[in-house]
This record gives C-alpha cells, sequence and structure tokens, in this order.
C-alpha cells in the first residue's frame, strides 16, 4: 500500500484542533515510523545470461520483505515498481559463473535506463565472481528499478542459483 504524506497546518492562538488536523499528525507519524521498502533473495535455480547484452535478473523466490507492494516474484519478477515517491537507496548483488567470462558488469536501471554499474567483481570460487553495485536515485510513483548483468562470454553465462540478491529501500521524501 503506498504512503501519503500530508500537509499538517499551521496552528495560531485561538484555533480549534480539529480532527483532521490530528488524523493528518497520525497518518504522517506512523508513514515516517514504517517506511516502505522492499527485499528480495533471488531464486533457488541459475539464469542464463546471454553474452553481449544487459539481461533483467529476475528476481522469482519469495520477498524477504514487501512491505509497499513494490514487486510481484509471480508477475514481473525482474521489476521493483515505486508505490510511494522518495528517495530510495538501491543494492544489488549477483554471483555468476566465471568460467571463460572475460568481463561482466552490473547496473541498476530505473526506467529501462542505467544509472549505476559497477563492473570489478570478487572470486569466490574458481568459477565463480561475485559482484555489487549500489545506488541512490530519485523516484516517483510509478518508476520502476531493474537489476541487469552485461556479460563477455561465449556464448553465455548463468547467475547461481543462490547468487542474486536486490533491495530497494525507501528512505525519505525529497525535501
Amino acid at each position: 500500500m503506498a504512503k501519503t504524506y500530508n500537509t499538517i497546518p499551521t496552528v495560531a492562538t485561538g484555533d480549534v484542533y480539529t480532527a483532521t488536523a490530528h488524523n493528518n499528525i497520525v497518518e504522517n507519524t506512523n508513514n515516517y515510523r514504517v517506511p516502505p521498502m522492499c527485499l528480495t533473495s533471488g531464486v533457488n535455480t541459475s539464469q542464463n545470461i546471454p553474452n553481449g547484452s544487459f539481461t533483467p535478473i529476475e528476481f522469482t523466490g519469495a520477498d524477504d520483505v514487501d512491505t509497499d507492494s513494490i514487486h510481484n516474484p509471480a508477475s514481473n519478477p525482474s521489476r521493483f515498481t515505486v508505490a510511494t515517491a522518495g528517495v530510495y537507496v538501491i543494492t544489488f548483488t549477483l554471483v555468476i559463473n566465471s568460467t571463460a567470462v572475460a568481463g561482466a558488469v552490473l547496473a541498476i536501471t530505473k526506467n529501462g535506463g542505467a544509472f549505476a554499474e559497477n563492473g570489478s567483481g570478487s572470486p569466490i570460487s574458481a568459477s565463480a565472481v561475485r559482484m555489487t553495485v549500489t545506488a541512490m536515485t530519485n523516484c516517483a510513483v510509478g518508476d520502476y528499478i531493474e537489476g541487469s548483468c552485461y556479460q563477455a562470454s561465449s556464448p553465455s553465462g548463468n547467475r547461481q542459483p543462490y547468487g542474486g540478491r536486490m533491495s530497494v529501500a525507501w528512505l525519505g521524501q525529497v525535501s
């Protein structure tokens, strides 16, 4: 459920404290106490990542936390669609099979356009590399965030079944 933030009216001496003013204060307090956010943990199967193009990673596993209904693992597993406008911090981690992978880049995209990329990774075994990218961005209601991977190998690489994680956390309103 998207959160709404009402403007709390200013008061002057002699003004009556109305039910509307009280409800606005309560709603704003509750919204700030429980900010909208989503955290998902990926899937238990691998995903093919073709050579030479960015591939959105699908998070089809059950969400750990989704207090604002921004992710539906069944209908659109790669997208996190913003329900509450504001500033978000996004972290995307991926483990890919690095056998014969010449290079790889992770990207966080907003509405299909990349705005944060990271091409470095740390080997966790002879055949796997872990990469992470983090970014902060302002989002409007309806914007969608995805995590994508570009890899250079022949012919393709695979996302490891244990290695995908995306978190999209609301930080607050834009002031």
